[in-house]
């Protein structure tokens, strides 16, 4: 049963402006090094992690309370690819602890990504 729904749209010009501009600690800061590794050996890296960002805005805003639950942590929800583009996030067990979600929670991600934004649905099922 869908339990909750988050969407987000992010500027694609936002993570180059961050990264190109000497943050370049943000992505160990926001992303798991799986997901930076993926992300890096998957061509264009400001489409990649604008995705990436928008898919974890979107879980967030899909998680009991819209993600106003005091201690969330982005490296706390990871962004897995599946096969092909079938993407999911998983969440830490102290998050899941936290949200008193059941095991089999379950949050598929559905994106598209254009040269200037990136756009996430994120769908919480238990």
């Amino acid at each position: 049963m869908v339990r909750g729904v988050g969407i987000d749209l992010f500027d694609t010009a936002r993570i180059y402006e961050a990264i190109s501009g000497g943050d370049n600690g943000l992505p160990k800061e926001i992303f798991s090094a799986e997901e930076i590794s993926y992300r890096e050996s998957n061509g264009d890296n400001n489409k990649s992690y604008a995705c990436l960002f928008a898919a974890k805005e979107a879980v967030m805003k899909a998680l009991p309370a819209n993600g106003s639950q005091p201690g969330y942590y982005w490296r706390e929800i990871e962004i897995v690819n599946l096969s092909g583009n079938v993407m999911k996030a998983v969440l830490s067990k102290r998050l899941i602890e936290l949200l008193s979600l059941p095991e089999n929670y379950e949050i598929s991600i559905s994106f598209s990504v254009n040269s200037k934004s990136a756009l996430a649905c994120a769908v919480l099922e238990y």
